[in-house]
């Protein structure tokens, strides 16, 4: 500490040092002797900053910036010299002012070049990204193959039945689907006035005419998006491929709230079946399921549990003209997995897991998830817990 002190004393208050070696001295009078390379600053001089050289003898100039090292004699010259870049000032403790890039030894491996690396020999220590399985890999040891980042998440939901009798709920999501098939001409309304249900409005319909005309089917409503801007009287179109196989599905990008209308306003009458869903999509973005797990204390015995992990999405609608429309295979069934022993005993838990699941769901193109419960019984499910595990990607 002393020493530090003693320094900043000798920078920024200078002194004549000894004849032998380089000294910044100043004053009104120049000293007769001076070394080589020593600096005076003469005080009130036209021309006042000076240099020792050869031995005894002063250059003087009146603009030293690029000649003479500045003068640690007020705060200007400590400024000055602080910003000397040069190598050679006085605040400079090395010759070489460039900082070396480290070299940091290594795999690096960037995504402008294809990496398709699965193999860890010789490279315990390093990591890139393999565009190939598109992922971040990396070897903790010198065999094997790579780890890898999986960022995970667990979607969980509350499920229970209710106590007025059996039926289908859904949790996390759900479906709502209109009666019979429609052409929706003359217009018809779809849902309760006022009623949150935030959910998007679909179609499943018949095969087309294939005469060349699409169908136009106009949703109207209010309106609500995902950063809570609510528009009356919105509108969406939702045309129908006159060319469409039968179960061809479409659904509005829009979410509605309260009760929402239907009407053909272009091209052929076509009948389809007509609903609403709202689902699990992790925020709009694209994952994977890799598991699940179902815990439940059940409240009445019920024979005809089943629980189901519903994948929404486009492809895999059954139309029906009489009834609900069919939607795509759920991912799991409790009853297609235990066969028998699937059913609900009166205060008695239930279990219902699975690991090693791969099922990509686009998120951020209309696809989610949610849970399906079917019971028999009033009051099937006192209370339980669904978790859905996830992976992004």
């Amino acid at each position: 500490m002393r020493r530090s002190i003693l320094l900043l004393a000798l920078l920024l208050f200078p002194v004549a040092a000894g004849a032998a070696g380089k000294r910044h001295v100043s004053g009104t009078v120049q000293p007769s002797t001076c070394s080589v390379g020593d600096v005076f600053h003469h005080a009130g001089a036209a021309n006042p900053d000076c240099v020792c050289e050869p031995v005894d003898t002063w250059s003087c100039s009146a603009d030293p910036a690029g000649v003479y090292e500045p003068l640690l004699v007020n705060s200007a010259g400590l400024a000055a010299a602080l910003s000397d870049e040069t190598g050679t000032g006085l605040a400079c403790f090395n010759t070489d002012t460039v900082i070396a890039t480290p070299d940091i030894t290594g795999k690096v491996d960037r995504n402008s070049v294809a990496v398709d690396d699965d193999d860890c020999t010789g490279e315990q220590g390093m990591a890139w990204y393999d565009t190939t399985d598109e992922r971040f890999e990396w070897c903790d040891e010198n065999s094997g193959v790579p780890h890898f980042l999986h960022p995970r998440n667990v979607i969980p939901t509350a499920i229970d039945s209710p106590a007025g009798g059996g039926g289908t709920n859904y949790y996390g999501g759900h479906y709502r689907f209109g009666g019979s098939a429609n052409d929706f001409n003359p217009p018809i309304n779809f849902g309760t006035a006022n009623a949150a249900y935030a959910d998007h409005a679909f179609v499943v319909c018949a095969a087309g005419g294939g005469g060349g005309t699409d169908t136009v089917v106009q949703v109207a409503g209010t309106s609500i998006t995902d950063e809570m801007v609510r528009t009356t009287s919105d509108t969406q179109d939702l045309t129908i491929d006159d060319a469409g196989a039968a179960g061809a599905y479409y659904e509005t990008s829009k979410k509605w709230i309260g009760q929402i209308s239907l009407t053909k306003i272009s091209g052929p009458d076509l009948l389809c079946n007509y609903g609403a869903t709202k689902y699990q999509d992790a925020f709009n973005t694209n994952f994977t399921v890799t598991g699940f797990e179902v815990n439940w204390l059940a409240g009445s015995n019920d024979s005809g549990l089943d629980i189901l992990l519903r994948h929404h999405k486009t492809a895999g609608w059954t139309y029906s003209a009489g009834s609900e429309p069919i939607p795509p295979t759920a991912i799991v069934s409790l009853q297609d997995i235990y066969v028998v022993e699937y059913e609900a005993s009166n205060g008695e838990s239930g279990a219902f897991k699975e690991v090693g699941l791969s099922v990509d769901v686009e998120g951020d193109d209309g696809e989610g998830v949610f849970w399906e419960v079917v019971t028999t019984s009033a009051g099937t499910i006192e209370v339980g817990m669904a978790l859905v595990i996830i992976e992004a990607r």
